[in-house]
């Protein structure tokens, strides 16, 4: 009996910190304006921001990685149906919330709910931000 051997076809970890620090850094000039309203906060924010966007970075290549891992695993296939992208953004959301929602914390000055709405506004914003490049990365690249 021949049996068909599958080679995982997988993007390296490199290339995904590679997307990730590409995905990361668009994000980062869409929302450091936002939190720098005083030049003389600039070092303090800035620091808090580096700090999200390395978290987010790390998030990214390691969900990314997982979660091909697992359609290659299960389905034999890393096809992403509109289904499939909106469940990999959203659970990657999820995950940044978690990691995210202590660093706003520190970051802004405000009320719990303050904070978690600021911290849901941005996710709104990295859940379409990720869809929509993810779906060009993976067409495209």
């Amino acid at each position: 009996m021949n049996q068909q051997t599958y080679t995982q076809p997988i993007r390296p970890l490199k290339s995904r910190l590679l997307r990730a620090l590409t995905l990361e850094g668009g994000i980062l000039l869409l929302v450091a304006p936002v939190f720098i309203d005083d030049f003389a906060d600039i070092n303090l924010v800035s620091g808090k921001i580096l700090l999200l966007i390395t978290a987010a970075i790390v998030w990214n290549a390691a969900y990314s990685f997982g979660f091909d891992t697992y359609l290659w695993k299960w389905r034999r296939s890393l096809e992403k149906t509109v289904k499939c992208r909106f469940v990999y953004a959203l659970l990657f959301q999820v995950g940044l919330l978690v990691i995210s929602a202590p660093i706003f914390f520190s970051m802004l000055d405000s009320s719990f709910w303050q904070v978690m709405s600021a911290d849901l506004w941005f996710s709104a914003l990295v859940f379409s931000y990720t869809y929509f490049t993810n779906a060009l990365y993976d067409k495209f690249c």
